[in-house]
């Protein structure tokens, strides 16, 4: 296991009650964007937080409310790519980019398939948009991955005249996967299917782990996560560790767990189906440990 110590400190309160939105470096700052605000509201708002300061502004709001929705940086530029909309996944995408000081939303390339809950990943100027799904409003609660096609698409921010293109994919279709880039490479871990079985929503977990070089679009399979899991954050340390934090994963699940929270299952109550978790998981793409 990789020797590293991470300490965390509480900072200032958001200024809302948010979820399924986008975090992101762009430029030098802290920005979120987007996501489901109290009491299901669309989100249309842009924030950026300053670290010296500790203090959140709003600016920049979005031409429409991106729940679910998530993105990735370049440079000066955010690409927001897919969300939920009137309870259905969307191909809609959109720029946030900063020119002399000023920061502008504006258009961009829709998706090739429509999609909700997924994955974006920048891998240099390349933009990986990863699984997701659509929304059921039979069966509301998760999103559907087998509805997305293609599961993996991306786009190259250098080709100013460029559209998403496919990315062929050995794994299984999923949704709300730990991704991250390391050495010009992406990393995806974990990840949900839902389907519906004598009329009631099912959703299984994976432990599936792969990379992928873009330098000869090869893919690797890499040992599996430790439990399977899906939904939480990931972001790349020393341009060797991916640090992945919380998430949901099964709730009778034998490892250890640093802490987490029930979520019963809405359809069979009594049951208990995951836990949400505390806890911090690292991968050694050195080691591949």
């Amino acid at each position: 296991m990789p020797n590293l110590k991470i300490m965390w400190s509480v900072k200032r309160a958001f200024p809302e009650r948010v979820k399924g939105a986008v975090l992101a470096v762009v430029d030098g700052d802290v920005v979120h964007a987007g996501g489901i605000n109290q009491p299901w509201a669309e989100s249309r708002n842009t924030y950026r937080y300053d670290i010296e300061s500790d203090s959140w502004d709003m600016f920049a709001t979005i031409p429409e409310g991106l729940p679910y929705t998530q993105g990735a940086a370049w440079n000066d530029t955010l690409i927001m790519a897919g969300s939920r909309s009137g309870g259905r996944a969307t191909d809609r995408c959109w720029q946030l980019s900063k020119t002399a000081g000023k920061w502008k939303w504006s258009a961009f390339p829709p998706l090739q398939g429509r999609r909700a809950g997924g994955r974006v990943v920048a891998v240099g100027s390349q933009i990986y948009a990863v699984g997701g799904g659509d929304w059921s409003h039979s069966h509301p609660g998760a999103f559907y991955p087998r509805e997305v096609n293609p599961v993996i698409e991306r786009i190259d921010l250098t080709d100013r005249d460029g559209d998403w293109e496919r990315v062929d994919y050995p794994g299984k279709p999923g949704a709300a996967h730990f991704g991250a880039q390391v050495g010009g490479c992406l990393y995806l871990f974990g990840s949900y299917d839902c389907t519906v079985e004598d009329d009631q929503r099912v959703v299984k977990m994976s432990d599936d782990a792969w990379c992928l070089n873009p330098a000869n679009d090869i893919w690797s399979a890499l040992p599996s996560t430790p439990t399977p899991m899906y939904g939480g954050s990931a972001t790349t340390l020393a341009d060797r560790y991916v640090v992945m934090i919380g998430g949901v994963a099964p709730a009778d699940n034998p490892d250890e767990r640093v802490g987490t929270s029930p979520a019963p299952d809405p359809y069979r109550p009594g049951i208990t189906i995951s836990n949400y978790e505390t806890a911090v998981r690292v991968f050694d793409t050195k080691t591949s440990q």
